[in-house]
């Protein structure tokens, strides 16, 4: 399962916020949470659409290469390549569920499940459980998505 938090499209500074103005600054935090069902092929086509665009956000366990076409390339999943029949589970928002904002491949779901879970809620509770650790919020590069010059 990868999670798209497309939304989130800067790295921001924490230093110095309270709680209530880190949930008042989280754009779509009341956007549903659901699991779409959908085949290879349409998992393809929707990186297709992140790599034109760019890049979006997409989680540690994608592996992505965008080419100087705009076109996605060496798509990985946990570290397999893309089965085109076999079915993949994302987590998204309802809004990016629907097919808006342009990724039209999510129209085409095998299966759709609310999770019952609100966008910030799921990003509260991560913050709560790294502080709980003592662990501080950290951002950093990785090569999730590595778009060549």
């Amino acid at each position: 399962m990868f999670v798209s938090m497309n939304w989130i499209k800067d790295f921001v500074n924490l230093d110095g916020w309270d709680l209530d103005q880190l949930i008042h600054r989280f754009t779509l935090s009341t956007a549903e949470v659901e699991g779409i069902e959908y085949k290879g092929k349409d998992v393809k086509d929707l990186f297709d659409i992140i790599a034109r665009r760019g890049g979006e956000g997409v989680s540690k366990q994608v592996e992505v290469k965008i080419g100087k076409d705009g076109k996605a390339y060496g798509l990985k999943i946990n570290g397999e390549k893309i089965d085109d029949s076999r079915l993949y589970t994302i987590a998204t928002i309802d809004y990016i569920a629907n097919g808006n904002d342009e990724l039209i491949p999510f129209k085409n779901s095998v299966s759709r499940t609310d999770l019952d879970l609100r966008l910030r809620d799921v990003m509260l509770q991560y913050i709560a459980d790294k502080t709980a650790k003592g662990e501080k919020l950290k951002a950093s590069l990785d090569n999730r998505l590595i778009q060549e010059k």
